[in-house]
């Protein structure tokens, strides 16, 4: 079973340079995932869904929810490592 922790604050607070650093001491228990490299990896990719991705981001709105969270989704199951730390969700003015 999969743990997930998510990394929460501020934009600029250091959410992606603390969960580095965590995972880097961890590497053979801990994965990290930062929300916004998985989607501009996603349309790096070059997949469909990476072109809907990249239909919001390159008019610099956010990315609905159920999109960010499908892509999240299947980055964790693909995960090495049974815990992940998530961090730059949830990605919503919400």
């Amino acid at each position: 079973m999969k743990k997930l922790f998510l990394i929460i604050g501020a934009p600029g607070s250091g959410k992606t340079t603390d969960a580095e650093h965590i995972a880097a001491r961890n590497p053979q228990h801990i994965t990290h995932y930062s929300a916004g490299d998985m989607l501009r990896a996603e349309v790096a990719s070059g997949s469909d869904r990476g072109a809907v991705i990249d239909s919001y981001i390159s008019q610099g709105r956010i990315v609905p929810i159920d999109i960010a969270i499908e892509t999240i989704v299947t980055a964790i199951k693909a995960a090495p490592t049974s815990i992940i730390l998530l961090d730059g969700y949830p990605r919503s003015i919400e």
